[in-house]
């Protein structure tokens, strides 16, 4: 459906059907979801959202009624109902997307377990050991699930429970700059850590047997994409905070946007990553632009016009490189289906 809604547009864009025709183009080449594809999708929102609301139950129940029930009763109420979820998850083995969210409930009574332990037996001061414990705790079943919402999560839980370890425990830091800077360069540097290992094995990831207990979700990048906007976001922070405490160090951001562009445009070939990248470059570029303008003789509202053209005339030149590449990719996506395709006849005579 996707492809033919692209080749429609493409068909639009090059003269060959009239604007006035777009609409009927469109349901001819079957663009509209149907009725079957409705039901599909209702069936993932509401499974969903009764694995939210269910596990969310059991949380606000106990919490409620605390004072009503005893320590045994309160950890048999989240036991059991993890007892549950494990022999359904047994029981639905042809399922796959039944089974990723009986893991994600799983994911979360595991955690309401872990702050149930901590507030009956006040196990620690310290929040950052219930991500930690909790985000080590369900690894194994993120390499079962090969679910990115699970892998997402655990990502989540991970630079929780980091910032909070760091926060704590500021002579543990790698780099030797100020407090704040030294936090950011660290959750870069897990951050980008992780981004590598999950291309690494998107890379090699040869289907083999190994592979169905596997680090990599199985059909998007939504994982590496958050991975990668996370670790940009926080080291474009802090190459920005440094541009404006005359750092000189902050500049070298420009370096690993570069090798990202390069990476994302040839090697891996992914148009969110390019974004990402031409967003932060964008960022960047604007405070560094902001910051030379502070020495200009020259009023408030001249340099803001500069700087505001500056940011339409880049982001505009980005619009129209991330269009291009994006004929670009799909030209090569359609030459590798036609060639895979013509293998496949080859074979079968």
């Amino acid at each position: 459906m996707k492809n033919n809604r692209e080749q429609v547009l493409a068909w639009v864009q090059a003269g060959l059907i009239q604007e006035k025709d777009i609409g009927q183009a469109l349901q001819v080449a079957q663009t509209q979801p149907d009725k079957q594809q409705w039901y599909q999708f209702s069936k993932q929102v509401l499974l969903w959202m009764s694995v939210i609301c269910a596990c969310s139950g059991v949380i606000f129940f106990f919490a409620y009624n605390w004072q009503a029930l005893s320590r045994l009763m309160r950890f048999s109420l989240v036991e059991g109902a993890m007892l549950i979820l494990s022999f359904s998850y047994l029981r639905c083995s042809a399922n796959q997307k039944l089974k990723v969210a009986l893991l994600m409930a799983m994911v979360l009574l595991t955690g309401s377990l872990l702050a149930l332990v901590g507030q009956t037996y006040q196990t620690g001061a310290d929040p950052w050991q219930l991500f930690v414990i909790w985000c080590a705790l369900i690894t194994p079943w993120a390499f079962l699930a090969r679910s990115s919402v699970i892998w997402v999560f655990w990502v989540a839980l991970l630079n929780i429970g980091c910032l909070l370890f760091f926060q704590l425990n500021v002579n543990l830091q790698w780099f030797s700059y100020d407090h704040r800077a030294g936090l950011l360069l660290n959750l870069v540097t897990i951050n980008a850590g992780l981004l590598m290992l999950f291309e690494l094995g998107a890379k090699f990831d040869t289907g083999s047997l190994f592979n169905k207990v596997s680090l990599i979700p199985a059909g998007n990048r939504y994982t590496q994409q958050v991975l990668l906007s996370l670790s940009t976001y926080l080291l474009c922070h802090w190459a920005i905070e440094g541009i404006f405490h005359d750092r000189e160090s902050s500049y070298l951001v420009v370096v690993y946007l570069l090798v990202s562009a390069i990476v994302y445009r040839f090697l891996i070939q992914d148009l969110l990553a390019l974004a990402v990248i031409c967003l932060g470059f964008l960022a960047v570029s604007s405070a560094s632009l902001f910051r030379g303008l502070e020495f200009v003789d020259a009023d408030f509202e001249g340099y803001m016009l500069l700087g505001a053209c500056y940011i339409l005339g880049v982001s505009s030149l980005m619009g129209m490189y991330l269009k291009k590449v994006t004929k670009v990719f799909a030209l090569q996506q359609s030459i590798a289906q036609k060639a895979t395709a013509d293998k496949g006849e080859d074979e079968c005579n």
